[in-house]
């Protein structure tokens, strides 16, 4: 099972907070693509990429469900 990819968001571009935490769970996902992973982790995984690619929102609520979703992770693959 493959991990999905977060779509492009050109709206956070202005706000460097968003962008960053946005890169940060992209640089995330480049990592977990590179190790075998339990197809129900990447499951989990997915379904959050597909909350975020989802969520219409921007700025500071965009940043923290960004950051909400990515500490989910981590605290699931521990």
């Amino acid at each position: 099972m493959k991990i999905s990819e977060l779509n492009k968001r050109p709206g956070i571009l202005g706000d460097a907070r968003s962008k960053e935490a946005f890169l940060q769970f992209e640089e995330l996902l480049s990592e977990l693509r590179k190790r075998e992973l339990p197809d129900a982790i990447v499951s989990k995984i997915n379904k959050d990429v597909h909350e975020i690619n989802s969520y219409v929102d921007s700025g500071k609520a965009f940043r923290k469900k960004v950051r909400l979703k990515q500490t989910e992770i981590i605290k699931h693959l521990e």
